[in-house]
């Protein structure tokens, strides 16, 4: 039972102390520096947190052969109602009970223990763990417990075991997508086979051959060896497993938008590519540089007068910007086979100024939160500009293109006012991508609202004159001006949408990208008239992935929606944190009839769809947005006072647990307590 309420302690030390029962949430992966990260990487790897683990195994080989010691499958079989038959049938149940334990913890919320993460992991579940294993090796001497006896064919496994413990993780690490299914267990299997029979008995057959003193040496060995190979083995480069060229039929393919940076990049990436093209083949191809990092310091760290630990999440980003002639020759050599020696390297936008006060723009605006439980301010930078669009109001003849991206407004020389911490979107007008150091000032779109996040409008031109697709549901469009101030918005809905919405109220409908003009009634006959072309994404909140879809609206006020194609085909990869997999799409242009559309497939690689202005039209036929996965809603909490908390309801239910097998320790313990005998009633020699 002591063993059994050890693992309680990590509950019940914070709930006397007053403390967060959840304090180990301060800990993030890979940091090391302060007393919560110590406590955490201690309790969860360190052996000695482990050790009533194997005690309890000990014990309970211990209990069994005391149990069963001396009797024989007759004796046990012939005291048909005395205390050895009622441990037998105990025997039966045992296993069976501490499946439903588990499965009752895993499936029902409020069962499970409180601080599962860290009481989990330290066995919390270990009385119905220990009814598991006793249940299922049952007596000596006596008959196998029915559920042993069902499965008794898949024993051969247990050779197999430790080689799939081992091999889980190199086994994800090589399957080539973020998500599983049956054939990644199948891969697993046979991986696990593999290094059985190559390397688990051939090492077990070696180590009982050799000698008790080398077998001291080798775990130091062992130790040394792979700290130096931490050393000198390199990082491998964080990258995705989608092919470079993934041909879906003669008029769509989607391939690597071969972008490159100047070496010593340190690792950063290019996503959210955007793109317009010139007369005489020119391309003009604008990115995010993008890379992660988190701090965590001590120093001049106060929040509201109280010391604190800071972390900082650091988005270095940067735009980044290239022009290049790709004459149709190389064009169609890249869309063909996917040649890349012709693309351009990009370089940094340096010549990005802030309206206030002529300076680079960065040193921006820092969101904060504070977690009062540890002390612990997170604290959010984003080190410049991210997401531009690219696209032209005129300009051809100067080869000028303007440019609208979103940020964190720069500080001002009195920091930032409260509730201006948040996103907002930037013009820049007359930019030059050929001389990317010339001064060119971004202006506040005053458009929306200072004190929401906005973002995810869509800019296009007509008549020279700047509008911006504000919101897709309703349509909303305004006029806007170089100087950031904005005209009358007007607004429209679209039915199909609109029902989405409703049937849906937690999905979000947005804008990506620019919107391009067509008119080419031809290649577009299920539209055959002047339109926009720009594109939407659904974003599903439970798995934070997006739905991209194509769209069409009027090129007249109000600028009504008038189709929205079937889903786009855009190939997700696993996102920097290890989370789901997802695309996003950020630009749209057209090249000698064909739409190419740019995306980042998972913050780690910028791609593009290209296919031809007939097969997108195929995707306008019949009108169709696909619809989310309807799903249950996943919120496991409950009205205050109708049901206990976890917290409550998981040590009663564990308590009850540990009262209701007293009888049976009692019992087997006074059968542990009696002297063996030997068949004919005399006592057992010893031997």
């Amino acid at each position: 039972v002591i063993l059994y309420c050890l693992p309680w302690l990590v509950v019940l030390i914070p709930k006397i102390g007053g403390q967060d029962l959840y304090w180990y949430n301060g800990h993030h992966f890979g940091i090391n520096d302060q007393p919560v990260d110590i406590g955490v990487v201690f309790l969860k790897f360190h052996p000695f947190t482990f050790l009533h683990i194997f005690m309890m195994g000990m014990l309970l080989a211990k209990l069994r052969a005391l149990i069963g010691s001396g009797k024989s499958s007759d004796d046990i079989s012939s005291n048909k109602f005395g205390r050895y038959f009622t441990v037998e049938r105990a025997m039966e149940v045992m296993a069976p009970l501490g499946y439903a334990g588990l499965a009752i913890v895993f499936l029902v919320p409020a069962a499970r223990p409180p601080a599962a993460k860290l009481s989990a992991r330290l066995s919390v579940l270990l009385p119905f763990q220990s009814m598991i294993l006793l249940g299922l090796a049952g007596l000596p001497n006596c008959p196998q417990p029915k559920v042993a006896e069902l499965v008794s064919g898949l024993n051969f496994l247990e050779g197999y075991s430790y080689s799939v413990y081992v091999m889980q993780f190199i086994a994800y690490g090589l399957w080539p997508a973020q998500q599983v299914d049956w054939m990644f267990f199948v891969w697993l299997a046979a991986m696990a086979t593999v290094f059985v029979h190559l390397v688990q008995k051939p090492a077990d057959t070696f180590l009982r051959k050799t000698e008790k003193k080398y077998l001291v040496v080798m775990p130091i060995v062992v130790m040394f060896l792979l700290v130096i190979l931490n050393h000198i083995m390199p990082s491998p480069e964080r990258r995705t497993t989608l092919p470079p060229v993934h041909k879906i039929d003669a008029r769509e393919i989607d391939l690597v938008l071969p972008l490159q940076l100047d070496p010593g990049s340190n690792g950063a990436k290019l996503i959210n590519p955007s793109i317009v093209f010139g007369p005489k083949d020119e391309v003009i191809l604008t990115a995010r540089r993008h890379m992660k990092e988190s701090k965590r310091t001590t120093d001049s760290c106060i929040h509201n007068g109280t010391q604190a630990t800071c972390i900082d999440q650091i988005w270095h980003s940067q735009i980044v910007m290239a022009r290049k002639t790709i004459h149709s020759a190389e064009w169609n050599r890249w869309i063909d086979v996917g040649d890349t020696d012709f693309w351009p390297t990009m370089q940094p936008w340096n010549g990005l100024r802030d309206e206030k006060a002529d300076r680079p723009f960065q040193d921006l605006c820092i969101r904060e939160k504070w977690i009062p439980e540890n002390r612990t301010l997170i604290r959010y930078v984003v080190t410049g500009p991210e997401d531009p669009k690219i696209f032209r109001l005129g300009g051809e003849a100067a080869g000028t293109v303007d440019v609208v991206f979103s940020s964190y407004p720069p500080r001002g020389r009195h920091g930032c006012a409260n509730g201006t911490n948040v996103l907002q979107m930037y013009l820049a007008s007359g930019m030059d991508p050929s001389d990317l150091y010339r001064t060119t000032i971004a202006h506040h779109l005053r458009c929306g609202k200072e004190d929401v996040a906005e973002k995810n409008w869509i800019p296009f031109a007509k008549n020279g004159q700047l509008y911006f697709v504000y919101s897709i549901l309703p349509h909303n469009v305004m006029k806007a001006n170089n100087d950031g101030t904005c005209g009358a918005m007007v607004a429209s809905n679209y039915g199909p949408l609109a029902k989405l919405q409703e049937k849906y109220p937690g999905v979000k409908i947005s804008g990506s990208g620019q919107a391009i003009f067509v008119n080419d009634t031809q290649a577009t006959p299920q539209l055959p008239r002047p339109h926009y072309l720009a594109l939407l994404h659904v974003k599903d909140p439970t798995t934070h992935r997006y739905a991209h879809f194509a769209y069409r609206f009027n090129i007249d006020s109000p600028f009504n929606v008038l189709q929205v194609s079937q889903q786009l085909p855009l190939q997700a990869a696993q996102d920097e944190d290890g989370g789901a997999g997802f695309a996003f799409a950020s630009g749209i242009g057209i090249r000698d009839r064909q739409v190419v559309i740019t995306y980042a497939a998972g913050d780690s690689e910028s791609r593009a769809l290209v296919l031809t202005l007939w097969k997108l039209d195929d995707l306008f036929n019949p009108i169709y947005v696909k619809e989310p996965r309807e799903k249950k809603p996943s919120d496991h909490s409950h009205p205050k006072g109708s049901f206990p908390s976890a917290e409550v309801l998981a040590p009663v239910a564990f308590t009850v647990l540990l009262l209701s097998t007293a009888p049976l320790i009692w019992l087997l313990t006074k059968t542990c307590g009696k002297a063996a005998t030997t068949p004919n009633g005399s006592p057992e020699p010893g031997v």
